[in-house]
């Protein structure tokens, strides 16, 4: 029983909410603890500690370029699109540094150097739109332009025994041998997609001082929009890209297991979609494809309608809201829904994995790693708002959302589980949340 004095404090306490809720029927905005961490301030003294720290750092060597490509995405995009000079001027300076590094530091791992120039080709984007070119930006645009020339048409190429000479040739042998097997021979690999990506973001620029090298790039744009329509299935969600074509590669043969153990046996799943983790780029490269077209033509709307389906796939099918049982966003591990084990014994002669491969569940951490900050999907927004006030993350988010751990060289900002605890994960989360439209 509640004595006299309880009573009073309880009266006292709903008179004072009632007359703070009538004075601020005027407009006062009062915002709880969780409100307060979502706004753009926020931003401001996360990007010192992380963005400004992380770009003084070497980031074209081949020990962080992968990683850099891809984390800096939406920090890169937040910076231009809301026009804020100081935070450009960050990643200018970093590009000016860059130059003067570039000859001695071309990675002869394309993948790394394609994800690594993707950022850059998207950067030129952002400079061109406003009106901040200079001999710098026509330098880095030519130098790569030419790279991408010489690969698409002339580089010798060996992945996993089909040897073409030039990309192009691989990729024009995929399209036309569509039942190879193993079936994942023919996959469209990444460095494919990012040869794509930049070669649609430089013919949106539009500056190639070649013509040979601005044809290259044209071929490319050409030759991705055959690659898209010939494997992209849509579904009554949205898209899968290529499903079933993983199916047979060694990353996936075990995905038909929920839980780890020393001695799995395969436990492959036929028709299997591409993982979430790999596919987090396609709403950033669908649009460079869409942008390197007219608005009204056939191709932009296409690749619009792309990007479009594939939020419904992602939202419909892979991701899966915080709930009673889980306070964290995730998503399945692949594309189609389909959630078993990803690439069982992957990392096992690394002397710092914490387990044998991704659980169910395990490539969540891509939410704030990757490109999905940046989908603009209204629902997805949303979602992130409401983990952005959970920040610091609990210990059971972390430990799925870091994966197998610190499994690889990494700069100390970006290295996990360090990522969700240094600022980069909640900077990422709010930039989610802020960031405008993009063009």
């Amino acid at each position: 029983m509640q004595s006299v004095l309880e009573i009073c404090k309880m009266k006292i306490v709903n008179f004072l909410i009632a007359a703070t809720t009538v004075l601020c029927l005027g407009g006062c905005d009062i915002k709880s603890d969780n409100e307060s961490k979502v706004e753009p301030q926020r931003i401001d003294v996360l990007w010192s500690e992380t963005v400004v720290e992380y770009l003084k750092s070497p980031l074209w060597q081949s020990d962080f370029n992968y990683d850099s490509g891809q984390i800096l995405m939406p920090s890169l995009h937040y910076a231009f699109s809301t026009g804020d000079k100081e935070k450009m001027a960050d990643f200018d300076r970093f590009y000016i540094d860059y130059i003067a590094a570039i000859d001695d530091n071309i990675d002869t791992n394309r993948l790394r150097q394609l994800q690594f120039w993707y950022l850059m080709s998207q950067y030129l984007v952002y400079s061109d739109k406003q009106g901040n070119w200079d001999e710098n930006k026509q330098f880095l645009l030519d130098y790569v332009t030419e790279y991408l020339r010489e690969l698409w048409f002339d580089r010798p190429v060996h992945v996993y025994g089909i040897h073409t000479v030039g990309l192009k040739e691989r990729v024009v042998w995929k399209l036309e041998n569509p039942d190879y097997e193993p079936m994942y021979k023919r996959a469209t690999f990444d460095e494919e997609f990012f040869s794509f990506a930049i070669a649609a973001d430089f013919v949106r620029i539009g500056r190639s001082s070649n013509s040979e090298g601005m044809a290259a790039l044209e071929d490319i744009l050409t030759t991705a929009l055959s690659v898209f329509k010939a494997e992209v299935e849509f579904t009554a969600d949205g898209w899968l890209y290529q499903p079933g074509q993983w199916w047979d590669n060694e990353d996936y043969l075990f995905a038909g297991h929920t839980e780890l153990s020393d001695d799995l046996d395969p436990y492959p799943v036929p028709g299997i979609a591409l993982d979430s983790s790999h596919a987090h780029r396609f709403p950033v490269w669908l649009r460079s494809l869409e942008n390197a077209y007219n608005d009204s033509s056939d191709e932009a709307v296409y690749y619009r309608y792309l990007r479009t389906q594939f939020a419904n796939q992602f939202i419909n099918v892979v991701y899966v809201a915080p709930d009673s049982e889980f306070s964290g966003m995730r998503m399945t591990n692949f594309f189609d829904g389909n959630n078993g084990i990803y690439r069982y014994r992957y990392h096992e002669t690394s002397t710092t994995a914490i387990k044998l491969g991704y659980e169910p569940f395990n490539l969540s951490g891509t939410l704030y790693t990757g490109f999905y900050p940046l989908m603009e999907n209204s629902y997805l927004k949303e979602q992130y708002r409401r983990q952005c006030g959970n920040f610091p993350f609990e210990e059971p988010l972390i430990n799925l959302y870091q994966g197998l751990g610190p499994a690889r060289a990494a700069h100390p900002l970006v290295s996990m589980p360090e990522f969700y605890t240094s600022g980069f994960a909640e900077l990422n989360c709010l930039i989610a949340v802020n960031i405008p439209d993009l063009d």
